[in-house]
């Protein structure tokens, strides 16, 4: 029973690692060699014509435009945030978080790939004697206020035609201000998003599921892959709540006023990356837009979106199954209070698997209890196969009747080890995609417990240890020549998979976070300790 159950709970180890992450490593074609600074880049020169153009409905009948103006970057910025706008369609060009560190630990982390822009107003179209201009391909002029910039399309009169107000305000938040007003109906228009996202890590292994679309639709979280966009794009129509773009430990997501009507979100694969535009109907009030948007840029922390945003927005960052996300936020908590006092998340997560070791002790003990006892009848269980083998009705009524006698239960080692089940999936997200963890130092070579052991020296270990930990598991084994050739190919299978699972465990630890195996290895050490001095009372207990 006891090699059973092993078998049984890493089997469903496997299937969930397989099923939910493990993705061959998808083809990494962006250049992120420069990952830029907070400071302002030189713009590309654009240009617009023509000079002077005929908007029908509005007095002045021109809007006012210079075609020698060259696009120019503004930044706006806090404590938190430097966000870089192009007047070139007054999108976003630059997002930098200036509280953590790029992937080459120089600069801070920017998020928008090269030469791409982001929260763009698009389709809507003015009419002119010379035929439709998209706003999204103008170029705005500027004013710059203490508490943020407003960009605007006016007419020769000073008619402000189109205007995008941008304030930061506390953190990462951003308040967009979006007004139209051409003397057009305007029945609806784009936001898009259609960037992406770009590289901040430099491990892209798992890129393919960690890079989404997330959003609340209908009141219903939707959460789409980079691998499905790879293959086709989605269209989701309904009620949309909010709806971002996130890689593992960064985001960028919309919340649109609730009186909007944003009914579309069209998702697709855009460089590696996931894009999204979002359909917004003003056909309620089509001669003029007033929208109202709030903007979130920043660091995946589920508990701070929840509090900033609400609506679900945890959602937006990776915290494991519903039912059982209580249990990775409480994980995550405790690790967080453990920092304070001991500022190495390394010694932390030590500390933490102790702490496991110590609630999860009744269960274990009951299962390595339950474990010793079936060793002990094994022979008596053996006597009665082979006595037995011709009629396995009385045989299995008789190893009932052997177990009921001794006090063991088929289910006495099983049942305990499942129930710990639920603990380890909860820890995987807390540990794996937990933004705390990135770049967090432990000692020597481990210098980012997100990140997998580059050299393999935990995964190894862990196998060591685990192969050490079946081998005390393991029953006697009894002499070949007792055997039948039923029991010799059972111990054969046994045999095999105690060589054969330590390896296969390495193999797919390999590429999971140094901080996830660092706490599974402990918690197998901690585990032999146990076997050892069980072993030793069992020894002192039949002397006497």
């Amino acid at each position: 029973m006891d090699k059973r159950t092993i078998i049984a709970i890493v089997l469903i180890f496997i299937v969930y690692w397989l099923f939910n992450q493990f993705i061959w490593a998808p083809k990494n074609n962006q250049n992120q060699a420069a990952t830029e600074n907070v400071q302002q880049a030189e713009a590309t020169a654009e240009t617009v014509s023509p000079d002077s153009i005929s908007i029908p409905g509005k007095p002045a009948g021109a809007l006012a435009m210079d075609t020698s103006v060259e696009a120019e970057l503004v930044t706006l910025e806090n404590d938190k945030l430097a966000l870089t706008f192009s007047t070139l369609g007054a999108c976003i060009t630059k997002a930098v978080v200036k509280d953590y560190p790029s992937m080459d630990r120089t600069k801070f982390v920017q998020l928008i790939p090269e030469e791409q822009r982001t929260l763009c107003f698009e389709n809507i179209p003015i009419e002119t004697s010379a035929g439709d201009i998209d706003i999204a391909n103008m170029i705005y002029q500027v004013e710059t206020t203490d508490n943020g910039i407003t960009f605007f399309l006016a007419d020769d009169d000073g008619n402000r035609l189109v205007e995008k107000v941008f304030r930061l305000s506390a953190d990462y938040r951003l308040e967009v201000d979006f007004n139209v007003n051409i003397g057009q109906d305007i029945e609806h228009y784009n936001l898009a998003f259609e960037s992406g996202l770009r590289d901040t890590e430099a491990y892209l292994k798992h890129k393919k599921n960690d890079y989404k679309i997330v959003t609340m639709i209908d009141n219903s979280i939707e959460s789409i892959m980079l691998s499905k966009l790879m293959k086709e794009p989605r269209e989701l129509n309904g009620n949309i709540d909010w709806a971002g773009v996130r890689t593992k430990y960064f985001g960028i997501a919309v919340i649109p006023d609730n009186l909007l009507h944003v009914n579309q979100l069209y998702a697709t694969d855009r460089g590696e990356s996931p894009g999204m535009s979002l359909h917004v109907d003003n056909s309620d009030h089509p001669w003029e837009i007033r929208h109202h948007y709030s903007v979130f840029v920043g660091p995946l922390i589920a508990s701070m979106l929840e509090d900033e945003f609400g609506m679900g927005m945890e959602n937006l960052a990776e915290i494991g199954w519903k039912w059982l996300q209580f249990l990775s936020k409480f994980f995550l908590w405790f690790l967080e209070m453990l920092h304070k006092f001991i500022p190495n998340y390394g010694i932390d997560i030590i500390i933490f698997a102790i702490v496991i070791k110590i609630v999860v002790y009744p269960l274990t003990h009951k299962t390595l209890e339950s474990g010793q006892k079936m060793q002990k009848i094994q022979p008596k269980v053996k006597e009665i196969q082979q006595k037995y083998k011709g009629d396995p009705r009385t045989m299995n009524a008789e190893v009932q009747k052997l177990y009921k006698e001794h006090g063991v239960s088929p289910l006495g080692g099983c049942l305990p080890t499942l129930l710990q089940m639920p603990i380890l999936f909860a820890l995987y997200p807390a540990l794996r995609y937990s933004i705390e963890l990135r770049q967090a130092n432990f000692f020597f070579w481990l210098n980012d417990l997100s990140a997998p052991d580059p050299y393999y020296v935990l995964p190894i270990l862990m196998g060591v240890f685990m192969f050490v930990q079946q081998k005390m598991m393991s029953p006697q084994t009894q002499s070949s020549d007792s055997m039948d050739d039923q029991q010799k190919a059972a111990a054969q299978t046994q045999k095999m998979m105690l060589y054969v699972m330590p390896v296969m465990m390495v193999w797919i630890f390999a590429g999971l976070s140094s901080g996830l195996v660092l706490y599974w290895t402990i918690f197998n050490i901690l585990s032999i300790g146990q076997m050892y001095i069980m072993g030793k009372r069992k020894k002192a207990a039949a002397q006497n």
